[in-house]
C-alpha cells in the first residue's frame, strides 16, 4: 500500500516539474489576408460532359493560380475527388463524378476548398447538386446465412440442441438435489 502511494505522489510530482519547466509560448494568432475571398460552385456542361466548377475570387476580382481541392461528403468524412489550379479567370473544373452513389435522390454534397498559403484561413464553400447514381432504398431479401440478418436453420438447430442439453443438465442436478433433501429429511 505504500508502494502505491509513494508511486502516485512521484508522478504527481515529475508532473508539476515537468509542467512548470516546459513553459509553452503561444502562437500567434493567424491573421486573415487582405481581401474578401469568395468560392461559387456550380456545375457545367462541356463538350458532353458534366464538370464542377469553382470560381474564386478576391474582392470580386478572380483569382489566379490559386489550388482548389473538390471533396465529395460521405458518411464516414470526405472522400477527395481531385484538385485543379484556377485559370486568370478564377475557374477551376474537375469532370462530374456521376457514378458515384447519391443515396435515394441521386445527389451529392460537394465540398471546395484553397490549398497552399491559403489553406490556413479556411476558405471553403459547399453545395448539393443532383446527378450522381441513385441509389434504391429498399431492403432485398437475405437469404439464411452466416453473412445475413437471419441464421441459417442448421445452425439453430446446434446451438439449440447445446443449450437444451446445458440446462437439461441444470434440471437433473437440481431435481437430484431436490430428491437427496427429501431422503435427508425422511
Amino acid at each position: 500500500m505504500r508502494y502505491a502511494a509513494f508511486m502516485i505522489l512521484l508522478f504527481v510530482a515529475l508532473a508539476t516539474v515537468h509542467h512548470a519547466s516546459g513553459q509553452t509560448a503561444s502562437a500567434p494568432a493567424a491573421s486573415r489576408p487582405a481581401g474578401k475571398f469568395a468560392i461559387a460552385l456550380s456545375v457545367a456542361t462541356e463538350e458532353g460532359k458534366k464538370n464542377l466548377v469553382a470560381t474564386v475570387t478576391r474582392d470580386d476580382k478572380p483569382l489566379e493560380k490559386a489550388t482548389v481541392v473538390f471533396f465529395v461528403r460521405r458518411t464516414f468524412g470526405n472522400l477527395e475527388l481531385g484538385h485543379d489550379e484556377t485559370l486568370d479567370d478564377g475557374t477551376a473544373a474537375i469532370p462530374f463524378p456521376s457514378t458515384l452513389p447519391g443515396g435515394a435522390t441521386g445527389t451529392l454534397h460537394i465540398i471546395t476548398e484553397l490549398r497552399g498559403p491559403l489553406a490556413s484561413y479556411g476558405i471553403r464553400a459547399e453545395a448539393d447538386f443532383p446527378g450522381a447514381k441513385v441509389m434504391s432504398t429498399a431492403n432485398p431479401e437475405y437469404p439464411r446465412a452466416l453473412w445475413g440478418p437471419h441464421a441459417p436453420w442448421s445452425l439453430i438447430a446446434v446451438i439449440g440442441t447445446l443449450l437444451a442439453g446445458a440446462w437439461g443438465t441444470y434440471a437433473y442436478v437440481v431435481s437430484q438435489l431436490i430428491a437427496l433433501r427429501k431422503v435427508a429429511a425422511a
